[in-house]
C-alpha cells in the first residue's frame, strides 16, 4: 500500500524514506513534540 499524501506535509521527513501509514505518521507527529516537552524539563 503506497500512500501519496501530498496533501499531508511532514509525512516524508527523510528523502528516500518509505511512505508511512496514516496511523504511523500520526504517532510520529505526536512523538516529536512530546519528546521536545520531556527534553525541555
Amino acid at each position: 500500500l503506497h500512500l501519496h499524501c501530498r496533501s499531508t506535509p511532514g509525512i516524508q521527513d527523510n528523502p528516500g524514506q518509505r511512505w508511512l501509514h496514516p496511523h504511523e505518521a500520526l504517532n510520529l507527529g505526536l512523538a516529536a513534540p512530546i519528546r521536545k516537552l520531556i527534553s525541555q524539563r
